[in-house]
């Protein structure tokens, strides 16, 4: 695998963004691609055949032009190569230094203008290594903000700028020079590693994205002289025939100019129950054709397709949602004042106590660079590398503040069709007028339903599959567009089918009530016949997940405030919530509703939770505090989201809740920890301890312990977790 990063011409907004990332992300050759909007440009993973010439030519093909490599933020600056070489040469470097002092084998190798020859050329040059670190913390103090980073960038500037003043000075003089290039190079090591690891995660977050999320594709088939001619959607006219298979997704908004079916609307409007589209009926993008071929024609009156329009307000809520900060950052800014505002009191102090220049400074810049707790350097990359293991569990954490900000969260919203329930429609009823049992009728009309293509035969067969009820082969079966399908065997003939069949055959229904009352439940209702008498009736619908009814029981008990909000009509969803503990039901909304409702709750105070599945939650899980995406066939929901679902199973946000308290106090020990070292350090530079004075060695001994107490941490962690 190679990687390279390109700028971008033509990135005018985070949309566009999103639109290349898509379309590159299609190719197989391409392991990940991320498009960065500010930076205009695209990080690129793919495979060895690839070249950078072909690379520029898919992005031609996207609308948008390559104008080369990004210099700039193309070298890795954190490959474990770099990093092993540094770790060696600064390990090597320390051994013959101390080897000088302690007389040790090879000691006479580092010794006067060779020690600080080697110091200063090694200490320039893993500077320069690490420049992107200390670029990103002077960046964030520019912009009057602060990060981990910010604070050791003061303190490795000033104390290199005087490191490297001091040995001019030994070179013109020969007087001994003070200088803490092996402090500079040990805190900087620390930092590498934690950003390598930061990087290295990174990665494999935007391969899991792309593996679990299965990007729609760009072409559809047309019909031109009775032959299929697949093209691009930009490509499509006027007057092009858009023919969509069985099982296939329609990719544009339009009207259907022949062929009758089901389709499947429940990503984008939320209604559970399959839709029947005949000539001239609306369909639109993003939803399901279940089971006739459908030829239909662009609606060329909208500008945007209905995919695009939440796509877009994907992009909008994404680019207006304040950027999530972690305790590290967040107890970093509160720092960095003080140590500052600190550093200048204490300077006048010493100066006043001490009286030396030469000694107050190098005092002073001793203290800026044991003041800031190493620890924080990598306390989140090792968190978030931590994280990552829990993707086996079943869920995906994009983020390490995502876990922090759990505990905060007081009110969840869920979505109904494919989150809370099945997504697709199961036997909800059975009403049995036959000798023969319900298991023998749920047999019976699964061996009919099993080879149709008609929407509530693929429920059918998916219930009874996940019910483990056996179905026969031994039936002949034919599909009655329209009405339902038709079965023989030895000497019987069998219908499973709606009442308007039983009219057309003349069949006795004594059980028109019966239909009424289940449709008041919000059912499809099937009739089964044999040799022309009913036998049952069946009740479908989207009904309950297993786990549903206990999630939302233990969220309540987590006194949380739980909301449902479903783009379904207000009958299903009432019948669907009225066992639940749902302290408010909200039905009829679209994806735009759904994202206003979380931010009001915001505007009211509240830390929102969203949970959803559907294309229609996409902008609602962009805004929410913490969006949870259940896997899905469709890209958008999991990349608009901060947590997926591997399995959709609900138990696992749980887990999660669980996973953030034990996470919390793993960094918050971390953090102490760190600090409680950093104090003892300062403490010790300040020379209020008789006979004691803080040498380089102390301070590599300080951040090496620092670095050490935050990995044994972790590691108590992960072994409570395999234990569980």
């Amino acid at each position: 695998m190679k990687k390279v990063v390109l700028k971008i011409d033509g990135l005018s907004s985070s949309i566009n963004a999103m639109k290349l990332e898509r379309q590159l992300n299609k190719y197989s050759k391409i392991k990940s691609a991320a498009v960065s909007w500010k930076r205009k440009n695209v990080t690129i993973l793919y495979q060895d055949s690839l070249s950078i010439e072909e690379l520029e030519e898919k992005i031609q093909e996207a609308g948008y032009t390559s104008v080369g490599i990004d210099i700039i933020n193309s070298y890795d600056h954190s490959s474990p190569t770099l990093l092993n070489i540094f770790a060696v040469t600064i390990g090597i470097t320390f051994y013959f230094i101390l080897a000088n002092t302690l007389n040790w084998p090879l000691g006479n190798i580092f010794q006067g203008n060779k020690k600080e020859i080697a110091l200063c050329v090694i200490g320039t040059i893993f500077l320069l290594y690490s420049i992107d670190i200390l670029l990103d913390g002077w960046k964030h103090l520019l912009q009057g903000k602060s990060n981990r980073y910010s604070l050791l960038s003061i303190s490795v500037s000033i104390a290199y700028l005087y490191s490297l003043w001091n040995e001019i000075h030994y070179f013109q003089t020969g007087e001994e020079p003070v200088t803490f290039l092996k402090e500079i190079m040990v805190i900087l090591l620390i930092a590498k590693i934690g950003k390598y690891m930061e990087n290295q995660t990174k990665e494999e977050l935007a391969t899991e994205i792309k593996q679990i999320a299965k990007t729609t594709m760009g072409k559809v088939n047309i019909k031109e002289n009775d032959l299929l001619k697949e093209i691009n959607i930009a490509d499509i006219k006027e007057n092009d025939k858009i023919v969509c298979l069985p099982g296939d997704r329609i990719l544009v908004d339009g009207i259907i100019t022949d062929g009758c079916s089901h389709v499947d609307e429940s990503q984008i409007t939320g209604q559970s129950q399959p839709i029947e589209k005949r000539k001239n009926a609306k369909v639109l993008a993003g939803s399901i054709n279940c089971e006739n071929e459908l030829e239909y024609q662009k609606d060329f009156s909208k500008k945007e397709s209905t995919t695009s329009e939440i796509i877009k307000l994907v992009a909008e809520e994404k680019n207006n949602q304040k950027e999530k900060i972690g305790i590290v950052d967040i107890v970093s800014r509160i720092l960095i004042p003080f140590i500052l505002i600190g550093c200048i009191l204490l300077t006048f102090l010493c100066y006043w106590w001490i009286g030396s220049n030469e000694i107050v400074i190098t005092r002073i810049i001793r203290i800026l660079l044991v003041s800031y707790p190493i620890g924080f350097l990598i306390a989140s990359p090792i968190t978030m590398k931590c994280i990552m293991k829990y993707q086996k569990k079943g869920f995906l954490i994009k983020q390490s503040e995502i876990l922090e900000y759990f505990r905060r969260i007081d009110t969840v919203i869920l979505d109904k069709t494919g989150t809370i329930t099945n997504g697709y429609l199961s036997i909800s009823r059975i009403n049995n007028h036959s000798e023969m049992s319900d298991r023998e009728l749920l047999e019976l009309l699964g061996s009919i339903e099993k080879h149709s293509t008609h929407a509530l035969a693929r429920g059918i067969t998916k219930y009874l599959r996940n019910e483990k009820i056996k179905t026969s082969e031994d039936f002949i079966t034919e599909d009655l567009s329209g009405y339902g399908v038709k079965a023989k065997d030895e000497g019987n003939i069998y219908y499973a089918c709606n009442s308007e069949l039983l009219k057309k055959l003349d069949i006795i229904n004594s059980y028109s009530e019966e239909e009424r009352k289940m449709k008041m439940e919000g059912n499809s209702v099937i009739y089964l016949t044999k040799n022309n008498k009913v036998i049952a009736t069946f009740g479908l619908k989207d009904i309950l997940r297993r786990e549903s009814k206990k999630f939302i029981h233990s969220l309540k008990e987590k006194n949380l405030l739980v909301y449902l909000v479903t783009g379904d009509n207000e009958i299903t969803t009432n019948t669907i919530a009225k066992d639940l503990e749902f302290d408010k039901v909200i039905a009829g909304v679209d994806s735009k509703q759904k994202s206003e409702i979380v931010k009001q709750l915001q505007k009211e105070g509240k830390r929102v939770m969203y949970i959803g599945d559907g294309l229609n939650d996409a902008p609602a899980l962009a805004t929410a505090n913490i969006g949870v995406a259940l896997k899905n066939t469709l890209d958008v929901p999991p990349s608009a989201a901060n947590v997926v679902l591997m399995g959709n199973n609900l138990t696992k946000v749980l887990e999660i809740f669980q996973l953030s308290k034990r996470i919390s106090h793993t960094l918050r020990r971390n953090i102490l920890s760190s600090m409680i070292i950093s104090g003892i350090l300062i403490v010790i530079c300040l020379g209020i301890i008789p006979k004691l004075t803080l040498h380089s060695y102390m301070v590599i001994i300080g951040m090496i312990l620092n670095f050490g107490v935050i990995i044994l941490n972790t590691i108590l962690l992960k072994k409570k977790e395999l234990k569980k």
